[in-house]
């Protein structure tokens, strides 16, 4: 008996969708390191602040305070002249300081309604 040929066709493969099936798990952005933040950092955003002049203030007069001491040497009668002294050089600085600084002027004469504006 002969043999018969075999013949099969090919099946062609299916067209490719773009979609796949599997969901793929979102890409995550790498971390971002934070800056450490320094004692640097943190006065400066404190020299931004509106407590830090009353503050640098108590701390000066706490140094003059403690330096006039420790020239005393526990005299206090010494003490209370040295501090006394530096209490009106401070007094006159700011009376100079204030006479020279008053001579801008502070308002405009509005010269429609004759009034001071400021």
């Amino acid at each position: 008996m002969a043999q018969q040929k075999k013949t099969t066709t090919k099946k062609k493969p299916a067209a490719k969708t773009t979609a796949k099936t599997k969901t793929a798990a979102p890409k995550q952005a790498p971390k971002q390191v934070e800056p450490k933040s320094t004692a640097v950092d943190y006065f400066h955003a404190f020299s931004k602040s509106r407590f830090f002049k009353p503050v640098v203030a108590v701390l000066i007069v706490l140094v003059v305070i403690g330096l006039d001491l420790l020239i005393s040497w526990n005299k206090y009668d010494r003490f209370f002249k040295i501090l006394g002294i530096e209490i009106l050089i401070t007094a006159v600085i700011l009376v100079l300081k204030l006479a020279l600084t008053s001579n801008k002027p502070d308002t405009k004469v509005n010269k429609d309604n004759e009034e001071y504006a400021p």
